[in-house]
């Protein structure tokens, strides 16, 4: 078995599997830390993580009851002449929750209740002898009971549609939102068709992208994670192959160690590069998560 007793799978691990196995089996497995830039230029990629998690932050404390006028005052000082784009992004989120289009219409129709909005909240549930957990930016749930993940996205490139649908965040996430209901009293269950996944785009803030869920998706999710689950439990440590798509490599710190070059990627023409790779890679700490037996 390549796997510990208490491996923990998200939407990271899985997507690192899912482009290259080597990678996953290097980063998770044997944990090697490689000292490569992930891309380029350096400076400016940092900065653009730095301030995607300060993003979040904000959003949280706003969606947890923080007055506009504190956290305004808070970018402000946090902000700087190189980083504008935090100020935009701010203003930008501001405009678009006030607004009477889709994403404006979900927040004032729950504003009233905050026990509908639920701000990084995490659930985990056991699957294949392992957990998956995934964690929500934001989870809204109306009357009827509809649930809507957001999740905010600060990506320089807008992401295509259909890179979106072949993530894995946009298969685990509603998966394990409708595993976690299953065992909630007859009232409180969630269907595959009452939930949906809409991502927002910090710098395409009129151009969100919402997909939607079904019973044919869930059940094709959950044959597809049991079957990749039990593939890397039995795959031996010889058989973690390279990539076939070279295109991986470009932003991938173990390049270097796998002889596909040493020169890093252009984060501005990447779709993934935003803050989600920096907090996938983080251990994590299952004390405070929603879990879900079954």
């Amino acid at each position: 078995m390549t796997l510990s007793e208490g491996f923990v799978f998200n939407q990271g691990n899985l997507q690192d599997y899912q482009d290259c196995q080597r990678r996953f089996q290097l980063r998770y497995l044997l944990q090697i830390a490689w000292p490569a830039l992930e891309a380029q230029p350096a400076i400016e990629n940092e900065n653009l993580m730095q301030m995607g998690t300060v993003f979040h932050n904000l959003i949280r404390q706003h969606q947890s009851g923080v007055s506009v006028d504190l956290l305004f005052q808070a970018v402000h000082n946090y902000s700087n002449p190189e980083q504008t784009e935090l100020l935009q992004w701010w203003d930008n989120y501001l405009t678009a929750i006030s607004r009477k289009d889709e994403i404006g219409s979900l927040f004032q129709s729950s504003q009233p209740t905050k026990s509908d909005v639920f701000t990084e909240i995490s659930y985990s549930i056991p699957l294949g002898g392992f957990r998956i957990v995934a964690k929500y930016d934001l989870l809204l749930t109306d009357s009827s009971g509809f649930a809507t993940i957001i999740d905010w996205k600060t990506n320089r490139k807008r992401p295509t549609r259909y890179w979106l649908q072949e993530r894995m965040q946009s298969r685990i996430y509603p998966y394990v939102l409708v595993k976690a209901n299953s065992n909630f009293p007859q009232e409180h269950l969630l269907e595959p068709e009452q939930v949906r996944m809409l991502y927002w785009f910090a710098n395409f803030p009129s151009k969100p992208e919402a997909l939607s869920y079904s019973t044919e998706q869930y059940l094709a999710d959950e044959n597809y994670f049991l079957s990749l689950i039990n593939r890397i439990k039995h795959t031996s440590e010889q058989d973690f192959h390279l990539t076939h798509n070279e295109a991986h490599c470009r932003f991938c710190c173990y390049r270097s160690l796998c002889n596909r070059g040493v020169q890093a990627g252009d984060f501005d023409s990447a779709e993934s590069l935003d803050t989600d790779i920096e907090t996938e890679h983080i251990e994590i700490n299952m004390q405070g998560i929603n879990e879900i037996e079954f």
